[in-house]
């Protein structure tokens, strides 16, 4: 059976079961991030952060993505934003990784949508802006790579 016919929650278990030393988010530090942010959380990135919100061990090493980054991160994704002079992120806006400073991805939050679409912003752009990536927020957190995918060597620096 491939990936394409399990459930996100499967694939989101099957990802999981690789990284049994990820340490979850309680139901508690969920909830203040929703009150931080104004937002209402997606129920699959809730089930991340409960898998892996507070270490994710070995998954996606050397990016930032855990609660302690977190709770700031949308406050320096906006300062990369300024520095770049391009609008702030809305408020129904939630960033949710970054990488090395200088690159985020967020999406946005919605009450009836549970699988957003996933939007990057990167300062080695040719061109500086937001651009959507491939897929939604199921695949980039089950198959980061193929997000990317549509981005090509030319559209960098």
């Amino acid at each position: 059976m491939g990936n394409t016919l399990l459930s996100d929650e499967e694939r989101l278990f099957e990802l999981k079961q690789k990284h049994p030393e990820a340490i979850g988010c309680s139901l508690d530090e969920i909830e203040f991030l929703e009150k931080k942010h104004q937002v209402n959380l997606p129920h699959f990135y809730k089930v991340f952060l409960e898998y892996f919100g507070k270490d994710a061990g070995n998954y996606n090493v050397g990016s930032d993505f855990t609660y302690r980054w977190l709770i700031d991160m949308k406050g320096h994704a906006n300062q990369l934003l300024e520095d770049n002079a391009l609008p702030h992120l809305d408020n129904s806006s939630f960033v949710f990784f970054m990488h090395q400073g200088y690159q985020f991805c967020f999406f946005k939050c919605n009450e009836t949508i549970d699988d957003p679409k996933v939007y990057y912003f990167n300062e080695c752009f040719k061109v500086v802006r937001v651009v959507e990536l491939k897929g939604t927020l199921v695949d980039f957190i089950c198959n980061p790579e193929l997000s990317f995918s549509t981005l090509s060597k030319d559209d960098y620096i």
